[in-house]
């Protein structure tokens, strides 16, 4: 039989809430990356939190924001003791803001699980330390006699100090001798100030000729000159690159880097007038830890094996030009996977920094320049949607360790070198940093660095789409900054609606990182290509339209919400839609109706209604029917209808009833169809 009319009632509502959870450490942004020149330039994430002052950091309880007053301390000790912290007191500071301390202070990471047992809790907003606070410590200022010409680790410190500010993060932290930090580029040279900074790394140059060593791949990353017969002199950029990462400090020689305690691993890839996309990616590969054999490369020289010393942070400053394919972003997704971060150059071009490769691809720290007046630098590459250049650090007049030869190497030297090739590495090292204090994933390396930024010189300013999060403040590495981005969206559903345009819908994170979600930003990826941004929303709104689509193509999407902050984390991929080749619509009005015989049933009546399919489905297989009865004008609720009859119960005897009928498919309802008729009189 059909479906049965007879019982009308409403449609069920159901009220979904989700609590606002704060995590101290988040998912960050995907980013983008970067170009050579001298003048070249998914889920939830565990708390990270960091500490200020002298000697360890010290949790003595934890600040709890609860959804309501009514919610038991009793509660939410016991969810703190069953993750193991012993309970001393507690105190509201407001009605839905209270202090629950611990017997005994805690480190941070011995609080992080009893954080993130709170955070869970639908009943909790936001969960922080109650830290012990310092004054603030005196900048540490290095013994290396030409300091003083290197503005970008400080520049005074005062309001217009637009520098990292590493003097005063060094007072308590200069990073981690077991934080490896790859450079990809043009290798290493000798010189004094970078004595004992480095890991064994390997040359990734194919070709002999551009090699200039006399072999292709070798494990000696020496940095042989990459100058191009009458065009141009050695850049040494890698030598420079790696002396603002980590330049021995205090050594009372030339310079200092911003994590001098880190070493480098020099992954040579970039020779006679530049380098290959493939070398880049061997060495991305090898330089995260993973096997070259996996990926079936013919490696032309030595094999380098499973390299001993994986770096934590890959320094990528060099690009070249076109979108991000899949091969690369697969890569870098499988070395961001083995918990690498990986910071890139977004280029010298001035352009959107979705030109440059592979700056364009997503999930990398991209990294613009900065001026020493807190300015975006003119040549540096920009972005024109968040998300696409993470933050932005000092490259102009970067003044760090180089060489004297015009094309092969001469003597240890000191240069100014400016370009976005010179900011990212203070980037990597401030990762590097955060990877010596404790953090172990890229999600929370991106969110901190993200939340370690200051603004613009306001006479100069430059919005998040442009410039990323601000610029790049090292001193707030260490201390607590919520990592105010938001969580990821979730539930994203895609539906086409002509052969260009689809609909999104998504629900919105539950955790808004503290402040309120400002708009989205849609990506998506064609036939499995990476993901771009094709929309984002004016507004908090969980739905949007996307249009330009191919039709035919098959396309996924994943959404990430923007607060002041930043943006958040992606969600993760919609169901595959294919766009049609034709355009959908609606059904067309069913026909056809007819009646069973009345049954009788006490005094009342009972009948079926039969319709025909409409000769038009729109395009799309009708999926089933929305039908009503009613009388004199009243009708009872729509109910759904599986197949092409229903059953209507319950009738009074001579009475005229009404019936509607709406043929659905996947696009929605169609016009609707009447029909009438009389019960019998008897």
């Amino acid at each position: 039989m059909g479906d049965d009319l007879g019982v009308w009632r409403p449609a069920g509502v159901l009220t979904l809430g989700a609590a606002l959870i704060l995590g101290v450490g988040v998912a960050g942004p995907p980013m983008a990356s970067a170009q050579v020149g001298s003048g070249s330039g998914a889920g939830p994430v565990s708390p990270a939190v960091l500490g200020s002052g002298p000697g360890a950091p010290e949790v003595l309880g934890l600040i709890v924001r609860t959804v309501s007053p009514t919610v038991s301390n009793r509660s939410l000790e016991l969810t703190m003791m069953r993750a193991g912290a012993d309970v001393a007191t507690d105190r509201l500071i407001t009605p839905t803001l209270g202090v629950i301390d611990f017997e005994q202070p805690m480190s941070f990471a011995e609080a992080a699980p009893i954080m993130a047992a709170l955070d869970a809790r639908p009943d909790v907003i936001a969960v922080g330390p109650n830290r012990r606070v310092y004054p603030a410590v005196t900048p540490s200022i290095p013994n290396d006699p030409l300091f003083g010409q290197q503005w970008d680790m400080w520049d005074g410190g005062g309001s217009g100090d637009y520098s990292t500010r590493a003097a005063q993060m060094w007072s308590t932290t200069r990073g981690s001798a077991d934080v490896v930090v790859g450079v990809i580029d043009t290798g290493a040279t000798n010189h004094p100030d970078l004595v004992g900074t480095t890991v064994p790394g390997f040359d990734f140059i194919s070709n002999a000729a551009d090699a200039r060593d006399g072999d292709r791949w070798d494990a000696d990353p020496s940095d042989e000159g990459d100058w191009c017969p009458g065009e141009s002199s050695s850049s040494w950029h890698g030598t420079h690159v790696a002396g603002t990462i980590n330049a021995v400090q205090d050594n009372g020689i030339g310079v200092t880097g911003l994590a001098p305690n880190v070493k480098v691993q020099h992954l040579r890839t970039l020779g006679a007038c530049g380098g290959t996309g493939a070398d880049i990616l061997a060495a991305v590969i090898w330089g995260s830890g993973g096997d070259l054999s996996d990926w079936g490369i013919d490696v032309p020289g030595q094999d380098p094996g499973i390299n001993p010393t994986p770096a934590s942070v890959l320094n990528l400053s060099l690009g070249g030009a076109d979108s991000c394919d899949p091969v690369s972003q697969q890569i870098f997704d499988e070395a961001r996977a083995r918990g690498v971060t990986i910071v890139v150059a977004a280029g010298n071009e001035s352009e959107n920094v979705s030109t440059s490769w592979p700056a364009n691809c997503q999930r990398v720290v991209a990294v613009a320049a900065s001026t020493r007046n807190g300015a975006l630098s003119g040549y540096s590459n920009f972005g024109t949607s968040p998300g696409q250049i993470a933050l932005t650090s000092p490259g102009n007049s970067i003044f760090s360790t180089y060489n004297t030869g015009r094309t092969v190497p001469g003597s240890p030297d000191y240069a100014y070198v400016s370009g976005t090739s010179m900011a990212a590495p203070h980037v990597a090292a401030a990762a590097a940093i955060l990877y010596s204090l404790g953090l172990t994933r890229p999600a929370e390396i991106e969110a901190a660095l993200s939340g370690s930024v200051r603004p613009f010189n306001p006479a100069n300013p430059c919005s998040i789409a442009r410039c990323g999060a601000g610029l790049l403040d090292v001193n707030r590495l260490t201390t607590f900054q919520p990592i105010a981005v938001p969580g990821a969206p979730t539930d994203v559903t895609a539906e086409p609606v002509t052969t260009t345009s689809a609909v999104l819908q998504w629900s919105a994170p539950a955790n808004d990182g503290g402040q309120a979600i400002t708009s989205y930003v849609v990506r998506a990826s064609r036939d499995g290509q990476a993901y771009v941004d094709v929309a984002t929303t004016d507004t908090a709104v969980t739905t949007t339209d996307v249009t330009a689509l191919v039709p035919g193509a098959t396309y996924t999407f994943e959404v990430a919400a923007i607060n002041s902050t930043g943006v958040g984390a992606s969600s993760s991929a919609s169901a595959p839609i294919t766009m049609p080749t034709e355009v959908i619509t609606v059904p067309g009005r069913v026909s056809g109706f007819s009646l069973s015989r009345f049954l009788r049933s006490g005094s009342t009546y009972r009948v079926s209604v039969r319709w025909q399919a409409p000769a038009d489905d729109g395009g799309s297989a009708v999926t089933g029917y929305l039908a009503r009865v009613g009388t004199g004008g009243r009708w009872n609720s729509w109910t759904d209808v599986a197949s092409a009859q229903a059953r209507i119960v319950g009738m009074k005897r001579g009475t005229t009833y009404r019936v509607q009928v709406r043929a659905v498919n996947e696009m929605g309802a169609g016009p609707r169809a009447g029909y009438s008729f009389t019960t019998p009189r008897r």
